[in-house]
């Protein structure tokens, strides 16, 4: 079986311990094989995760790859970090939403715009939105059934308290910090879609909130899907959801 080549590259989940706490940075370097003998200072292993890994590799050979390195964002405990600074180094590829810390009593993260959201959210918890840039219309229902819309400007905060069904909805330049808890074994979130023309509920679904990402694409996945479930049976009116 044949060797690693002279020069590979591979990808290393960093350890926030060993990179200063820049969770979420995966290192890139070059390996040199066979053997690590007449490396520089620079090019040895700084790691013993690196230096297993280089090992590895050499002793399966070149047709053994390992797994792609899963993306992580989470931040350690006991650190601070600049959020502005943590935003400005990583909008280029964000995504919708980045999740700051992994294992906490809440679940933090930082979301963007463009969306299209239809759907009210109704969470068994309090949530907190900071609004970092541009505006964020906070569509939500009064207790009396009546549509509200809070528009949340950069540096402003807005506390919804809990069961309060609500659709934040962002443009392009929309960055908000938003704040919430885990959900008790025994809680769940709900969904529901009103009609824009009179009010009425169309849909709704109940789903376990282990994901912001991912609970909201489930709940979104099945009404884009049927027609018939965004047609209005009060007035006739079809949501674009």
């Amino acid at each position: 079986m044949d060797r690693v080549p002279n020069s590979t590259r591979v990808v290393i989940p960093a350890n926030p311990r060993e990179s200063g706490g820049r969770a979420g940075i995966q290192e890139k370097k070059d390996f040199w094989f066979p053997a690590f003998a007449g490396m520089t200072d620079g090019e040895k292993p700084q790691t013993q995760v690196q230096g297993f890994l280089r090992s590895l590799i050499w002793f399966l050979g070149s047709d053994y790859t390992l797994p792609a390195a899963k993306e992580t964002f989470m931040f350690p405990h006991l650190k601070n970090f600049n959020l502005r600074q943590w935003i400005d180094e990583n909008r280029a590829d964000w995504g919708q939403r980045r999740v700051i810390w992994e294992d906490s009593d809440f679940i933090a993260f930082v979301t963007r715009g463009p969306n299209s959201r239809k759907d009210f959210h109704i969470d068994p918890g309090d949530e907190l939105f900071h609004q970092l840039e541009g505006e964020l219309n906070l569509h939500y229902m009064t207790g009396e059934g009546k549509h509200e819309i809070a528009v949340l400007k950069p540096g402003e905060l807005f506390l919804l308290p809990a069961n309060v069904p609500h659709s934040p909805r962002r443009g392009e330049g929309s960055w908000t910090f938003v704040v919430e808890r885990k959900r008790h074994p025994d809680e769940i979130d709900r969904f529901v879609w009103f009609c824009e023309q009179c009010g009425n509920k169309l849909y709704e679904t109940t789903i376990r909130f282990d994901d912001p990402t991912d609970a909201v694409r489930a709940a979104t996945d099945k009404i884009r899907s049927d027609a018939k479930l965004r047609t209005c049976n009060k007035c006739g009116e079809v949501l674009v959801a």
